[in-house]
């Protein structure tokens, strides 16, 4: 072999190699276009997530944001009621007479309140579910309702099944008392 390789005119020998570097040549191109092809396909895969984690952020923001809202306006309905209690005038005329203990020329003026509340926590969803304001021979439960409670904090009427008013509720009220909306966590 070594003989053939010595009778191998230098042309031959050239061209050879020639022939191998373009062969080396040729495959470090394709190799070279092979990792290129890998990491545009590996930057645009990337992309893709990223466009498509934006997106998925943008629905649930505003899933987030129309949730929030509709929260928001549940939360105001609620005060709404409740200011409108608290503003109805047969209700402040009774509840002052009740504290002040002046006797009425209509009897039934104390339950007025208690009457009122009893319709308006069936009608606005103050109470839990199953429980009416409706007197049987079931013990309440406690879980939920309205209440009137005076300036010491102590109940003035309240619906069937008004739970003992926790510290957090009569935070609520001493808030309220100070002529600001008071606001107590929900305990689900």
């Amino acid at each position: 072999m070594n003989e053939a390789r010595d009778l191998m005119s230098e042309d031959e020998r050239a061209l050879e190699n020639r022939a191998r570097r373009a062969t080396l040549l040729s495959l470090a191109a394709v190799a070279a276009v092979a990792l290129l092809l890998a990491v545009a396909a590996f930057v645009m895969v990337q992309r893709e997530r990223e466009r498509e984690l934006v997106g998925w952020q943008v629905r649930l923001g505003l899933v987030a944001d129309s949730r929030a809202l509709d929260v928001g306006r549940w939360v105001e309905a609620r005060f709404a009621v409740l200011r409108g209690i608290a503003q109805n005038a047969s209700v402040q005329l009774s509840v002052t007479n009740l504290e002040l203990g002046t006797p009425s020329a209509d009897a039934v003026e104390g339950q007025y309140p208690r009457n009122l509340l009893d319709a308006t926590a069936m009608r606005e969803g103050f109470l839990a579910q199953g429980q009416t304001a409706v007197d049987a021979n079931v013990a309440p439960t406690g879980e939920s309702g309205l209440a009137l409670i005076d300036a010491q904090l102590r109940p003035i009427a309240a619906t069937p099944g008004m739970p003992l008013p926790p510290p957090e509720l009569l935070a609520a009220a001493r808030e309220s008392a100070a002529g600001r909306p008071g606001l107590m966590d929900l305990a689900i």
